[in-house]
């Protein structure tokens, strides 16, 4: 009776230049250990405005056990901090920095120059939009545990 029901796969998304070979080494891992467990988006566009200010929560906040994600270590934000205090401003900007050469002063601004200078994002970005991971470069341990978390 149940058959015809396709199992739910995952997804996860790999923001690709051609050009950069860790890019292509990433893409290849990642191809090369589908094994049918997850459903591989490439994309060679830059991040939506609301993909951006998503990564930046993700990368604010990584999964518990994610091993080193490529991301220098952040300031931890405050339970209490607003989304307005200086605190939590500074730290966009450090997530920002880490994701953008020369990132505006916030998410839409800095999307709006990705979108006219792609070369500005940093690649490659893998990213599993379900446990709220961000992976940046050929961290490969972190990516294998993105997998083995699906």
């Amino acid at each position: 009776m149940f058959r015809g029901w396709a199992k739910y796969k995952p997804t996860l998304t790999l923001f690709h230049s051609t050009s950069m070979p860790k890019s292509v080494n990433v893409l290849e891992y990642l191809q090369k250990n589908k094994l049918d467990k997850f459903d591989l988006e490439v994309l060679t566009s830059t991040p939506t405005a609301d993909q951006l200010d998503t990564l930046v929560k993700f990368i604010a906040r990584p999964p518990q056990g994610l091993p080193d994600p490529g991301f220098s270590p952040l300031p931890k934000i405050p339970a209490t901090a607003s989304e307005d205090s200086a605190e939590s401003k500074q730290i966009l900007q450090a997530i920002l920095a880490q994701l953008v050469d020369s990132p505006a002063a916030d998410v839409q601004s800095t999307a709006s120059l990705i979108k006219l200078s792609p070369d500005r994002l940093k690649r490659p970005l893998t990213v599993d939009w379900q446990s709220g991971a961000v992976v940046y470069g050929d961290k490969f341990d972190a990516i294998q545990w993105i997998i083995s978390h699906l």
